[in-house]
């Protein structure tokens, strides 16, 4: 039985050159028919995080799964168009592994990317807000920023937006590799943006 109603259509915002990667997957080996209710509270943030992402045009979004995808898949009644979809066959590797198999799924001609993690809940206001940093960005030749990344509590967050000029740099990530790598490799290139001044809550 589905209890999610079709996602609402794409909204004005024009953003022909910039894709996502969400990063949905089940690390864990196949659960147990007994075991499925535990995902519930996660199958919930991945709806809401779906339904914001949505409400931005993208020009694609992967959405990367891995352990119980047909869970995940028959829980869920309709994609956009835009959404393509990509099964994690060794998710156990970590968020390192996933994303790589999310880059080798995006358009070549995109010229940034929004990384986040499926259970990571962002207003579209603020992925609207941490897009237009990135375009600030991008479009001044005196800004080195291509690594945008919010800041909760003082701590690295989700969603990232980086300039597919990395995109060499991320795919050179080891499986095993933990995404913090990235972010030490690139730290004079990556502009922290603390939510909480600009919004006033967390996310």
């Amino acid at each position: 039985m589905k209890f999610c109603k079709p996602f609402p259509p794409f909204q004005a915002n024009s953003l022909e050159k910039i894709g996502a990667i969400i990063l949905a997957y089940q690390p864990q080996g196949p659960l147990r028919e007994k075991d499925q209710l535990n995902l519930l509270p996660p199958f919930f943030s991945l709806e809401t995080c779906l339904k914001n992402f949505f409400q931005i045009s993208f020009k694609q979004i992967v959405l990367v799964l891995g352990y119980d995808y047909h869970h995940i898949l028959n829980r869920f009644s309709m994609f956009p168009k835009s959404v393509k979809i990509v099964i994690h066959r060794k998710p156990e590797k970590g968020l390192g592994s996933a994303l790589l198999v999310g880059l080798q799924a995006l358009h070549h001609e995109l010229n940034g990317v929004v990384i986040s993690k499926g259970d990571t809940v962002v207003e579209a206001k603020i992925l609207e807000h941490l897009l237009q940093i990135f375009e600030e960005n991008v479009n001044n030749p005196n800004s080195k920023k291509k690594v945008i990344v919010p800041l909760y509590s003082r701590k690295h967050g989700f969603p990232w937006v980086v300039s597919t000029q990395l995109k060499k740099s991320m795919m050179e990530l080891k499986s095993e590799t933990t995404l913090d790598v990235f972010l030490k490799k690139h730290k004079k290139e990556i502009l922290t943006v603390a939510l909480e001044k600009i919004f006033g809550e967390k996310s």
